[in-house]
């Protein structure tokens, strides 16, 4: 599952959340032009859900934003 996508200001890299490696939601970028993929979170225990979520980059572009949900013992 792919989802909220989050377009860089300059157009040239997409931030958005997908559970492509794993069940877990995780935060990736791709390129635009090169769909070069690269993600950026990792969940910390594959036993138990720790997600990340809402990606929105900063007006500068050089990092992003994002909330992260987990699992609550």
């Amino acid at each position: 599952m792919d989802d909220a996508a989050a377009l860089s200001r300059d157009g040239s890299r997409l931030a958005f959340v997908s559970t492509r490696d794993g069940y877990m939601a995780n935060i990736w970028t791709l390129d635009v032009r090169s769909g070069r993929l690269r993600k950026l979170t990792q969940g910390r225990d594959p036993d138990k859900p720790d997600c990340y979520f809402r990606p929105a980059w900063s007006p500068d572009g050089t990092r992003i934003a994002f909330v992260r949900g987990g699992y609550a013992e």
